[in-house]
């Protein structure tokens, strides 16, 4: 009986001191009161029974925070540019997706096929047709799309054509488009260029500096350009107001033509077939397009352009 009295006694002992230290240890990891404007936490005092001599004793205990600023982005080997755009399914890192020119709004334009484009910088004109940029920290030629211009032989429609291609464009930054072919024969791009809101090859033949011209396959704008000159050619402008022709001459020309009877080796300009057979001289127009057969033969040199000289 005695035995089994003290064995309940140091059962409860032993209850009290594992009791006591779970409370010390609350009190030490758990602080129920916590100051906002200290960077300490504190627990407050609690009373615990001295085991041997069942007085109350004061536990206090403190734990001191450190702040620490962690860094927006880590140099992490995974980390890409994609993460970034991950919650803007609109944001792409496409050079074209959004082009700093649009065709929208420019006069002419609507009839180039493709948004696709590319960024130079004009540094030399060749004529009125052509001109060097730079694109890429490299220089290329480039040929105008659709439309062509008097050769520098040429002397007074050359230099009025290449003097009006240098005031749209030289030294500017243009934004080309292709049509279908990407160079000529010749290496030079073909494009149709854009700069200022202008769409620089339908300037130059609405205000007539330059003459529409197909060269298949890149006819997206023939159309565009065909309607334009036709334009300019009834207004007297540019080229065609110094291509002014003697009126007798002009009269014995549309004698010749009568019903409007005119070859379709020809499209632009209206010349009736041979017989008689014509020259240059006979015929009001110059730099017109020539289509084969051509039976009057003003394409000497089958560069599909008749009479350049």
């Amino acid at each position: 009986m005695l035995t089994g009295r003290l064995t309940k006694a140091r059962k409860t002992k032993l209850k009290l001191v594992i009791g006591s230290i779970i409370l010390i240890c609350l009190c030490v990891i758990c602080p129920n009161i916590v100051n906002n404007n200290s960077d300490k936490y504190y627990v407050p005092t609690q009373p615990v029974q001295n085991i041997k001599t069942r007085e109350p004793i004061t536990v206090t205990a403190s734990l001191t925070s450190t702040a620490t600023m962690l860094p927006l982005q880590t140099d992490s080997p995974n980390f890409t540019a994609t993460t970034i755009f991950r919650k803007s399914p609109t944001t792409t890192l496409s050079a074209t997706a959004i082009p700093s020119v649009t065709k929208k709004g420019i006069i002419g334009a609507a009839c180039i096929p493709t948004y696709q484009q590319e960024i130079a910088r004009v540094i030399r004109i060749t004529d009125g047709d052509t001109i060097r940029v730079v694109m890429n920290g490299k220089e290329y030629k480039v040929r105008y799309i659709g439309m062509d211009t008097p050769e520098m032989s040429d002397d007074i429609f050359a230099s009025a054509s290449s003097n009006y291609n240098s005031n749209l464009v030289f030294g500017k930054e243009i934004v080309m488009f292709k049509d279908v072919s990407d160079t000529d024969r010749y290496g030079r791009l073909l494009r149709y260029v854009v700069v200022d809101d202008l769409f620089v090859n339908f300037e130059l033949v609405k205000n007539g500096y330059a003459y529409a011209f197909t060269y298949p396959p890149d006819v997206a704008c023939a159309k565009t350009f065909s309607e334009a000159q036709r334009s300019a050619t009834e207004l007297g402008l540019g080229l065609w107001g110094l291509l002014m022709v003697p009126t007798p001459q002009v009269e014995s020309t549309t004698a010749i033509l009568g019903n409007n009877n005119c070859d379709p080796s020809y499209p632009d300009v209206c010349i009736p077939p041979s017989p008689p057979d014509l020259d240059c001289g006979d015929i009001p127009y110059k730099r017109f397009k020539v289509l084969p057969p051509d039976p009057h033969r003003f394409d000497r040199d089958r560069d599909g352009i008749g009479c350049e000289g």
